[in-house]
């Protein structure tokens, strides 16, 4: 689609949030950012306390497109008729399974050298007053959600903020990129938002983001080049679907 001069499917791929969201990082399979945890700035503490803001970050709803063209429309049915369903299914199967693979193999590395610098922040909010108690004990299985009702943090809301447009807000001849679903606000909690901006001071007070950055760089470089043959190959079996 894109050699025929429509960008548009090709956008309509691209991870997006469900939430309506301005976040300091973008999601990256080869990076465990720190707005998993929680949030990195004042602003987000505001607008997303704790739970909102890894829920913002990790969530995606996806894109669709909304054509109101029959250029775009006899185009997308020319490239189907080149290629076969079955071997665009089998790329795309081909990605997420590499994707995964890297993912799962990436956060083994980066843990161990990632939990130091949680349990340093753990022990900072500690001493700012919160129960925190051991902080291994906030390293296990169990939600930070449930972690933070039993020292007496009440969790937020997630809330729909706006419905995706219809095909009818498209103009005719026009061919545009929509949200597939409903934007998401959230709104913490009086004692989740006092949570959440203690936790910025003390990211802020112990440099927490940029450790949590720094000790990525060489476990990332590593991934990457241990993946970069099956990488590469990936990419040429893409260009050649592209353009057959």
């Amino acid at each position: 689609m894109s050699s025929r001069g429509w960008e548009q499917f090709g956008a309509s791929l691209v991870p997006t949030s469900v939430f309506e969201r301005d976040l300091t990082v973008d999601y990256d399979p080869i990076f465990v950012s720190p707005l998993e945890i929680g949030p990195a700035t004042r602003d987000e503490a505001y607008r997303y306390g704790m739970l909102g803001v890894a829920w913002a970050f990790q969530s995606t709803g996806g894109l669709r497109v909304e054509s109101n063209s029959t250029e775009y429309d006899s185009a997308l049915e020319g490239c189907r008729a080149r290629k076969s369903t079955s071997d665009a299914i089998e790329i795309v199967s081909d990605v997420v399974d590499l994707t995964n693979t890297v993912f799962s193999h990436y956060r083994e590395l980066a843990w161990p050298e990632l939990e130091p610098i949680v349990i340093d922040e753990l022990t900072c909010m500690d001493t700012a007053g919160w129960a925190i108690g051991d902080p291994e004990n906030w390293l296990g299985d169990e939600s930070l959600a449930a972690l933070l009702s039993g020292i007496g943090v009440e969790p937020g809301s997630a809330g729909e903020a706006s419905s995706a447009p219809l095909v009818d807000d498209v103009a005719e001849g026009d061919v545009a990129v929509l949200p597939s679903v409903a934007g998401v606000t959230y709104t913490a909690s009086p004692s989740e938002l006092d949570f959440a901006l203690d936790w910025v001071a003390c990211a802020e007070t112990i440099g927490f983001v940029d450790d949590f950055e720094r000790v990525q760089i060489p476990i990332r470089r590593a991934v990457e080049n241990e993946y970069s043959t099956d990488i590469a190959a990936l990419m040429v079996r893409i260009e050649q679907a592209r353009i057959a």
